[in-house]
């Protein structure tokens, strides 16, 4: 489907082929990077018509872009997303490891149940539980289908915290060696584990590893509504960088 991918200086237009077979419909992207005008509204719209399911994010939520598509028939607000950056890593040495615990940093990690079951209970707040025209099985097991897919893979990290021998958080991350700086995709702790400073200890162990290798900059986004994820950047020492507003556009009757 490459042959529909749209790009201009304010936007792009691209086919989801991973989306599209996870749900079985049809699925692209519009990201707005700035205003559109009128001639560039039509565009996307056209490419729009294509798909059953679209998503939109209007990065660093322009007002101009939220007007037009808040008049665009079958488009309702999902999600707001909201990155955090932090720049000059000097890992945090606070002592929030017992002697019993460990942060181990695995590159093709070869994948554990555990891990699977963690992304699927953890990720609650996603604009994918927002729709309820998604099917709600397939919304609960994406970060799980997303892990899966993560193993084994030579440019995907797992920080995999140890509370003596049983798995109580992970992180999966990945390096954008270009720009200097890290990505965090994933981070979720064990319910039973929560409230231990974990996620900060995780948070440590990943700034650490990629401060090692050269890196300067270490980069994570969540929704507005995870207060628990901003709160946990916040007090890390994240600073907030910019929000997106995210839109679902269906054209598909549902019922």
């Amino acid at each position: 489907m490459s042959e529909v991918r749209k790009s201009a200086f304010n936007y792009e237009c691209v086919p989801l082929d991973w989306d599209s077979k996870y749900f079985g419909i049809s699925c692209g992207r519009v990201n707005l990077y700035g205003p559109v005008n009128e001639a560039e509204q039509k565009s996307i719209m056209d490419f729009c018509r294509r798909f059953e399911f679209v998503t939109w994010a209007n990065i660093r939520n322009h007002n101009e872009n939220n007007l037009w598509i808040g008049r665009c028939s079958n488009t309702f607000l999902a999600d707001i997303n909201i990155q955090f950056y932090r720049l000059g890593l000097s890992a945090h040495d606070d002592n929030v490891l017992s002697e019993a615990d460990t942060v181990a940093i695995y590159n093709k990690f070869g994948g554990n149940e555990k891990v699977l079951d963690m992304a699927e209970r953890a990720f609650g707040y996603s604009r994918f539980f927002n729709d309820p025209f998604l099917p709600a099985d397939l919304a609960r097991k994406i970060y799980r289908q997303w892990s899966v897919e993560a193993f084994g893979r030579e440019d995907k990290y797992f920080a995999i915290y140890y509370k003596g021998n049983e798995i109580a958080g992970y992180v999966l991350f990945n390096l954008n060696t270009e720009a200097g700086y890290a990505t965090i995709e994933l981070i979720a702790v064990d319910e039973k584990f929560r409230g231990q400073g974990i996620g900060k200890a995780m948070l440590a162990a990943v700034e650490r590893y990629i401060a090692g290798m050269g890196f300067t900059g270490l980069r994570v986004g969540t929704q507005a509504g995870n207060h628990a994820a901003i709160s946990l950047y916040l007090g890390y020492g994240f600073k907030f960088d910019y929000c997106s507003s995210i839109y679902h556009l269906w054209n598909k009757a549902q019922t």
